[in-house]
């Protein structure tokens, strides 16, 4: 490839123009003899061009970049940037990882938001937790006005998306469903038995709209528990199938009813052998993700097993390292 020379083109600047001399026989035999020859010419586009290259960016053949001035409603921008030449106008520049990628000449941001989600996780989440608030911001805005707004009747026959989604996000995430169910043909002819207008949603939408539903739950869960001291439940177990699995429960007295709630922050399959120190890591993991601090944890619940009164032990000393004061019960 050290062999191939790039030159521009005015008239097509989505291409380009590769001079081949490392396979020319022609050229070759031409030279032996003193006789004079013109090198092959072959036009690639250049997404091409970039596949055959080494490079990670456009920058280093020359493109400059610039903010997208026009795509600022979309979170997933600010750690994207564009190229001020037309001729690489299909890729993005990310920030964060200092390459492109590829978002066609249809400039959707879904290999942009692929892209971030695959790399740069504490980037993903920002943004996710961005969305949440918005939504919430939204749903908090729509139920305030819920009893002066009337809305007009169109048709009986009629499903608000937004509705519908909501109702099948929740029946799937309390029934246990797959993801696959929406896929399937009885669950469609029962909703289009129910009514012939609702939507049609599949697998990635529905992905799609279970993380959203995900991001906007953990982040009703923070505003809950902000400044309120709990007591947490946790436990490790391996699995017939020698699977690993980790869980923690956060409980709280809401001051003003005195009524007892129960959280569960979740169940999550874990590596390595269950001991004290990974029990109290992937505990410590579970409350960080909702923005709890030892200061708030009064106390710490295990049963019995010798590596949970272990790890009864060390949230203590964690605690104090810390500067809270959490108690341990086995």
């Amino acid at each position: 490839m050290s062999s191939l020379t790039q030159q521009k083109i005015n008239q097509n600047p989505d291409s380009a123009v590769i001079i081949d001399n490392s396979n020319n026989d022609a050229a070759r035999l031409n030279a032996e003899s003193g006789a004079s020859s013109s090198p092959l010419a072959v036009t690639v586009d250049v997404d091409t061009l970039f596949a055959m290259t080494s490079s990670k960016s456009f920058i280093e053949m020359g493109g400059t970049l610039k903010r997208n001035a026009h795509a600022t409603k979309n979170e997933v921008w600010t750690y994207f940037q564009v190229y001020n030449e037309k001729k690489f106008h299909t890729h993005a520049f990310c920030v964060l990882c200092k390459s492109d990628v590829s978002y066609g000449k249809t400039h959707s941001t879904s290999n942009l938001e692929k892209n971030i989600q695959r790399k740069h996780k504490t980037e993903y989440d920002i943004i996710m937790a961005e969305r949440a608030n918005k939504r919430l911001k939204i749903h908090a805005e729509i139920s305030f006005d819920a009893t002066s707004y009337k809305q007009k009747l169109l048709s009986n026959n009629t499903v608000r998306s937004d509705d519908y989604q909501e109702c099948l996000v929740k029946w799937m995430v309390n029934s246990y469903q797959p993801l696959s169910v929406v896929q399937s043909d009885a669950f469609r002819n029962m909703v289009k038995a129910l009514n012939n207008k609702a939507p049609v949603i599949g697998e990635d939408k529905i992905r799609t709209l279970l993380s959203n539903k995900y991001y906007d739950t953990m982040h009703a869960i923070i505003k809950i528990l902000k400044g309120k001291n709990v007591v947490l439940t946790t436990d490790a177990w391996t699995s017939i199938s020698k699977e690993g699995y980790a869980t923690a429960t956060i409980h709280f007295i809401e001051p003003q009813t005195w009524k007892l709630h129960n959280l569960s922050l979740g169940i999550f399959k874990k590596d390595g052998n269950s001991t004290a120190v990974d029990v109290v890591h992937y505990a410590e993991s579970h409350i960080q993700n909702f923005n709890l601090t030892y200061s708030q944890l009064t106390c710490v619940i295990t049963d019995t097993e010798s590596t949970m009164v272990a790890a009864g032990c060390l949230f203590k000393e964690e605690s104090n390292e810390a500067g809270g004061c959490t108690e341990w019960h086995g």
